[in-house]
């Protein structure tokens, strides 16, 4: 097919080329398929078109990588709400960072890389640290509050990318998965696992947006006590 040519969707339409459709479909292949399957090729054959059209819009691969990161920020507005109070509004930011992960967990590796320096990557973390100084915490305690929150984040949506991954898997969805888990943790020996015996119930629940919620509360609550 002529590099000119639009790809081809799945529909028997046709879109135009762009930088943005570059980004999406490498972002679709990142989280189906990892990171590491991410390459110029099975790019170019899930947009049906030849490797050398993607150079009109991508740089090299380093360009590609650390786009999907901005990409994804920019798609999610983090900082763009009007929350009242510093807590809520921290607690709004971290939350939409939550759900863009869940969504799209082929960019955690990203996470902590040089594609966390792009413009909309700073500009999230200023806004972040600008919100907790003007809550009154010096820069320094900010700075070791965000890290909390970023790495409270990041082990929030590992874990339950995993648990999602298992259940389909195993075909284990909602409430089944839940009752496996449950009974697995109720067959251990109780004289040597006596707390995780009694916590099985809570333990066994899937992570989700209202748990991560509640454990960021905490945080917040930890570092700065609601009045």
């Amino acid at each position: 097919m002529p590099d000119s040519a639009p790809p081809p969707e799945r529909n028997g339409r046709t879109t135009r080329l762009s930088r943005d459709v570059v980004l999406d479909t490498a972002l679709s292949i990142a989280d189906t398929q990892g990171l590491e399957r991410l390459t110029f090729r099975r790019l170019a054959d899930a947009l049906g078109v030849t490797p050398m059209a993607l150079y009109r819009h991508v740089e090299n691969k380093q360009d590609l990588l650390l786009s999907l990161l901005e990409h994804v920020i920019a798609r999610y507005r983090v900082t763009d709400h009007t929350s009242g109070h510093w807590r809520d509004w921290t607690v709004t930011a971290v939350v939409r960072m939550r759900d863009a992960l869940v969504r799209h967990p082929g960019i955690l590796p990203l996470l902590g890389t040089i594609a966390s320096a792009g413009p909309a990557a700073l500009a999230v973390t200023d806004r972040v640290l600008g919100e907790l100084t003007r809550a009154g915490l010096d820069i320094e305690t900010a700075a070791r509050t965000f890290y909390a929150l970023i790495s409270y984040m990041i082990g929030s949506v590992t874990l339950e990318t995993g648990a999602r991954l298992h259940q389909r898997q195993f075909g284990n969805e909602g409430e089944g998965w839940q009752e496996i888990g449950t009974q697995a943790l109720l067959t251990l020996p109780l004289d040597q696992y006596p707390n995780l015996v009694a916590a099985a119930p809570s333990l066994a629940v899937l992570p989700d947006r209202a748990q991560f919620e509640a454990g960021l509360r905490a945080i917040l609550d930890g570092i700065a006590p609601t009045p």
